[in-house]
């Protein structure tokens, strides 16, 4: 049994943009998509959801695809490019990527995310 066999084609809308004096500007918004299993979210989980977002609606996500989270909107290595977090759409509603769990081992690596709606939806 393969970790591949639970994942499904979900999209995922990239927003990129910049900082222009003081203020976001918005680009392009890009799907992309991606295969992940998608799962609720534990207790544990959910408790860690930041503030702004619905704990109710915190479900994770299994890919070997990175994805974007809003609290690296802006890394050294990054310069200037910010970004906010990427979006996968479930359901009809899109889900923002929130925190992220690395599983990077030597059997089956890949990235562990936790995704919820903003509390606005």
């Amino acid at each position: 049994m393969s970790f591949e066999q639970f994942r499904q084609s979900r999209t995922v809308t990239q927003r990129p943009g910049s900082m222009s004096n003081g203020y976001w500007v918005a680009g392009a918004e890009v799907p992309v998509t991606i295969t992940a299993s998608v799962q609720p979210a534990n207790d544990k989980q959910r408790k860690n959801v930041p503030e702004g977002f619905d704990v109710d609606s915190a479900l994770e996500i299994g890919t070997d695809t990175q994805l974007y989270i809003a609290e690296r909107n802006k890394s050294p290595d990054q310069g200037n490019n910010w970004r906010k977090s990427d979006l996968l759409t479930y359901e009809g509603q899109k889900y923002e990527v929130v925190r992220l769990e690395r599983w990077q081992n030597a059997v089956i690596p890949h990235y562990w995310y936790i995704i919820a709606l903003p509390d606005n939806e």
